[in-house]
């Protein structure tokens, strides 16, 4: 028996981060509600030899998933605000020429 196609299609991306980075990634997780808040970075790995821990990646994906969505719904508004920012620049460069500090 053959599956049925599927209509979306999953891509695998590999992530590294350092220890510090994805100790904060988790954090900023836990802030945004994507990952429980009394889940360590790190636990010991089962079964194994005292000392060998393993990350704890749980909630990871789709709050990087999550953020790339909002970095992507508020690209307008970033981009009004950039404007807006080298406008004002602009103007204060105009306004030291006159004054003869730039």
């Amino acid at each position: 028996m053959k599956a049925k196609p599927r209509k979306t299609e999953q891509i695998f991306v590999p992530l590294y981060f350092n220890p510090e980075t994805f100790q904060a990634v988790c954090a900023d997780a836990v802030k945004a509600g994507f990952r429980p808040a009394l889940l360590q970075a790190r636990r010991q790995k089962e079964h194994d030899f005292e000392g060998q821990m393993v990350w704890q990646r749980k909630g990871i994906g789709k709050f990087l998933k999550n953020c790339w969505k909002y970095w992507q719904g508020t690209e307008a508004e970033r981009a009004v605000k950039l404007a807006e920012h080298a406008l004002k620049k602009k103007q204060l460069e105009e306004e030291g020429k006159k004054l003869g500090v730039g």
